[in-house]
């Protein structure tokens, strides 16, 4: 999900042109979303001062950059590691039940 936070109170005008801005914002990153929002509100209605509200809108699916991962080979290396733990976990499993 992508969340939008603002203060104040939440009306259904408010709420639209947050949903509005929220949705430029994940245009602008090229990231597709539902063309619908859930509002999140979380304050009592008698809180005047300092009101804490998001506007969360469900991604579909996104751009993931390289640079905000591993490098391939590094990647490659960690998901062997992690197959090999795996297997040796399963085989120790196997030796012991018999």
């Amino acid at each position: 999900v992508a969340a939008l936070e603002f203060t104040g109170f939440a009306t259904d005008e408010i709420l639209n042109e947050k949903f509005e801005e929220l949705k430029k914002m994940l245009a602008l990153k090229n990231l597709r979303f539902e063309n619908k929002y859930s509002y999140l509100g979380y304050n009592p209605p008698y809180q005047m001062l300092n009101r804490r509200n998001e506007i969360i809108i469900k991604l579909i699916e996104f751009n993931l950059f390289l640079e905000d991962f591993l490098n391939k080979k590094e990647m490659i290396e960690n998901l062997k590691n992690i197959l090999n733990r795996s297997k040796a976990i399963f085989y120790k499993d196997n030796q012991s039940k018999e």
